[in-house]
């Protein structure tokens, strides 16, 4: 299987699974326990954007609150996306950039930076 993808460790494949697919669209591809204590979620969005989302139940995911990593998607209607992230009680940044590009930006269940820009 030639397939390129970012994966990311997590606490709990159930919220983290929950909030991709709820907040960003995404759906599950397929998922896996290659071996005991380890869960796998592959998720897509429309955009052929592959996550992989790892549970391991012998190491816990680090927190990434100040992690310099960001996942960026393009989006038509950042409206809505914040009436979604209000539905859900996610923080945002909402803002302009200089050349009149606008963003949000949240973070994940486990602290990784999502950017949406229109």
């Amino acid at each position: 299987m030639n397939k390129s993808f970012v994966s990311i460790a997590v606490n709990s494949l159930e919220i983290s699974v929950s909030f991709y697919v709820t907040i960003l669209n995404f759906h599950t591809e397929k998922n896996i326990e290659p071996a005991d204590g380890i869960r796998i979620t592959f998720l897509s969005n429309t955009d052929n954007f592959t996550l992989e989302l790892i549970e391991r139940a012998d190491l816990p995911a680090a927190d990434n609150k100040g992690s310099s990593v960001s996942l960026m998607f393009s989006n038509n209607d950042l409206e809505e996306k914040r009436k979604i992230l209000r539905y859900n009680d996610i923080e945002y940044l909402d803002d302009i950039l200089p050349n009149g590009m606008k963003y949000l930006h949240f973070r994940d269940p486990d602290g990784v930076g999502i950017v949406l820009y229109e």
